[in-house]
């Protein structure tokens, strides 16, 4: 099964409703970032499925370890993508704009909208370096080199500063290829990016593949439960109802979970690692029951 299958997999409606996944385990290098994710696809039997997502040359990366809400997703038009494809542009400033202070809080703002708050402001932006009073002492002096980077970033930068009365120009603009030396063995290969919430890799080279089923596990994080038999040594009776918030890694012990038992309130007064066998799920709606 492929990697299509795997994107295919978390845009069910099941998923949507019932499922989400955990990042259960991560290992980095130069060379490839390999993943191994777990995924409760959202069906009634509560199967989940392990698979392995292999990212070769990976350009940059942010993943850790853990329980993630959302879709998985693969994208070739994206801010994370554009610092390594789009050309390299510096912005010159020719003339004051009408209020400099103003000016900046608007560039900040338009580099979060055309990121998408991916790029901290500070890759592009000196706003708060202490040459000429940091970036607004630059924009009233009237002149200086504003930002260098991504052509589509730079340019809505350039927009902000015409909008609030400022001259602006370019530096010719440089490929990527000539900006780092490298050229690309990987011929029209697109960059893309894999991402899930604020976790992301960049490459070009994707890969998955299914681990297995874990049939064991059928019962997903943050059900509700209740105790079939009183677990004496952690002075709990049978009938308290908890909710799982754990279970075991996924090469051992798979029915193994962590249960947190709530009083009325919500409040926590008790955690047990308990056996699948342990645990009836409380089911509160008719699908759920089915």
């Amino acid at each position: 099964m492929s990697l299509d299958a795997l994107l295919e997999l978390t845009g069910t409606l099941d998923y949507e409703e019932y499922g989400f996944l955990n990042v259960e385990h991560v290992a980095a290098s130069d060379a490839a970032v390999t993943l191994v994710v777990r995924i409760w696809p959202g069906s009634q039997d509560g199967t989940s499925q392990f698979w392995e997502v292999i990212c070769a040359n990976p350009l940059r990366y942010r993943l850790t370890p853990g329980e993630v809400h959302g879709y998985l997703s693969l994208l070739e038009d994206h801010p994370l993508v554009w610092e390594h494809t789009d050309p390299t542009l510096t912005l010159g400033l020719k003339g004051k704009p009408d209020d400099a202070p103003a000016t900046v809080g608007a560039l900040a703002d338009k580099h979060y909208v055309v990121t998408q708050g991916w790029i901290p402001v500070e890759r592009y932006l000196p706003l708060s370096r202490n040459y000429y009073g940091g970036l607004s002492g630059l924009l009233a002096g009237g002149h200086g080199f504003v930002a260098t980077g991504p052509e589509r970033i730079v340019r809505a930068y350039a927009n902000v500063l015409e909008t609030h009365g400022a001259g602006t120009y370019f530096l010719p603009r440089i490929t990527n290829e000539q900006r780092t030396g490298v050229v690309s063995t990987l011929g029209d290969a697109a960059l893309r990016v894999l991402m899930v919430n604020g976790h992301f890799v960049v490459g070009r080279e994707f890969s998955a593949r299914l681990l297995g089923e874990d049939t064991a596990a059928t019962i997903p994080l943050h059900s509700v439960v209740a105790l079939t038999e009183p677990v004496p040594d952690k002075g709990l009776r049978r009938g308290q109802v908890g909710t799982v918030v754990d279970q075991a890694a996924w090469q051992v012990d798979r029915d193994i979970f962590e249960v947190e038992l709530n009083d009325g309130d919500g409040r926590v007064y008790a955690r047990a690692a308990l056996s699948a066998h342990q645990l009836l799920v409380l089911h509160h709606s008719p699908r759920a029951a089915a």
